[in-house]
């Protein structure tokens, strides 16, 4: 089955490029240093030592408070005098981006309240850390600018359209005051922010447990799953706490929380989106919903049986208690069972792929129920609104900056606008 085409959509849909936009290349793979000007990180080909892990017990490095670790050169292609800060949010250093940029906050007794903030998490990959993938932080917050820049100008130039229209008594005064109250009267504004996953980064504690079967690592299954559900529950866990730490005075108020995730990253987007109902909107990059599909085709790969000891039935019975894709309502129009009822979901994947292969998601997104269906022409024929499945020709296990772009406009249209 194509990908995208599934039993509750009957427009046509294939695996090409969003014609709106071009294709970039050339593809990469997932893990090791990121590069600041570009996609991802190479996929890390490090051999494990013996086939044991070597397990730190040491404290892991600490984030001091206020910064972030530098990116060697010291230079970023977007974004380049972004604001960053660090907090320690019980003990889990994050990162927060574009603080400072956020309009000032006057007096309350004399001013009105400033916009609401969109707080956008991103979540890196297997191998990465948040340091590395600070280019593609820096990326989607331009992106985001360059969206709600155009919008502005549009906004502005239609507004003085319509003023000159009516002072030369082309409409009404109530057609005038009716095309007024369907702009927008405002828009929110946004940070974004970044941590370590669980045995990466500042939280490293494992070498041998980032790497996969391919890299004698036995215990890959349990890993991966847990770091995927790992860092879904940091993100609950950031959402409660993280508004005390930026916004101590109470100052400004979080009116919607957005996430993206590269490949590992992009596994707890889509674990996130099926379990935590306050992220309303989803970017996976280059990750999958299925884990089962993905984990069944690797130990096929690697020789590996799917079973004990690599893959112990209580690590099945999870998977298929908590996996997006074995949730017996993802494709239903009861909105009162399905969790991704209502939510804005834009999936970005490589067509050559070869590590979180396309084929993985076609099942899980040809039956996915987001919302009533329509025909948005900017979804690319899904049959809704809220679901814009992006793949990208010639390109394997990366994360392109059109891919970027693509997720910054989609953010900005159904978080940032209001």
């Amino acid at each position: 089955m194509p990908l995208g085409f599934g039993k509750k959509k009957k427009k046509d849909r294939s695996q090409a490029s969003d014609p709106d936009y071009g294709h970039h290349g050339p593809a990469g793979h997932d893990g090791g240093h990121g590069h600041p000007h570009g996609g991802s990180s190479s996929q890390d080909r490090a051999h494990a030592q013996g086939g044991h892990r070597h397990v730190l017990h040491d404290q892991p490095a600490r984030l001091p408070k206020g910064s972030v670790d530098p990116v060697p050169g010291g230079a970023h292609k977007y974004a380049p005098s972004l604001s960053v800060k660090g907090f320690d949010v019980g003990g889990l250093p994050v990162n927060v981006f574009g603080l400072d940029e956020l309009s000032p906050v006057l007096s309350r007794s004399t001013a009105t309240r400033p916009p609401e903030v969109v707080c956008i998490f991103h979540l890196h990959g297997r191998g990465g850390s948040a340091k590395n993938e600070e280019h593609i932080v820096r990326q989607l917050y331009h992106s985001l600018s360059n969206h709600r820049n155009l919008h502005q100008g549009r906004a502005a130039k239609s507004s003085s359209g319509r003023a000159r229209q009516a002072k030369n008594g082309r409409r009404g005064d109530a057609e005038v005051s009716h095309s007024m109250a369907e702009q927008p009267q405002g828009e929110r504004e946004f940070v974004i922010v970044s941590f370590d996953a669980r045995n990466h980064g500042h939280r490293f504690t494992s070498e041998l447990g980032q790497k996969s079967w391919k890299d004698q690592n036995p215990e890959h299954a349990k890993d991966l799953y847990a770091m995927v559900h790992g860092t879904a529950r940091d993100v609950s866990f950031l959402i409660d706490f993280l508004p005390a730490y930026i916004f101590p005075h109470d100052e400004r108020t979080v009116a919607s929380w957005t996430c993206t995730g590269k490949s590992l990253g992009g596994h707890s987007v889509w674990a996130i989106l099926a379990s935590e109902p306050r992220i309303r909107v989803g970017v996976p990059f280059i990750g999958c919903a299925d884990f089962q599909k993905l984990l069944q085709d690797r130990a096929r790969i690697n020789f590996v049986t799917y079973g004990p000891p690599a893959v112990p039935h209580t690590l099945q019975a999870l998977i298929k208690s908590i996996d997006p894709a074995a949730n017996p309502h993802y494709g239903s129009f009861d909105a009162r069972l399905n969790p991704f009822w209502g939510k804005k979901i834009c999936v970005c994947l490589g067509q050559m792929d070869k590590l979180v292969k396309a084929s993985y998601s076609e099942e899980f997104l040809g039956n996915l129920v987001v919302g009533e269906p329509d025909q948005d022409p900017r979804t690319a024929g899904t049959g809704f609104s809220g679901l814009k499945i992006f793949v990208q020709e010639n390109t394997g296990h990366t994360v392109t900056e059109l891919m970027v772009d693509v997720a910054g406009e989609w953010i900005y249209r159904w978080a940032i606008q209001c």
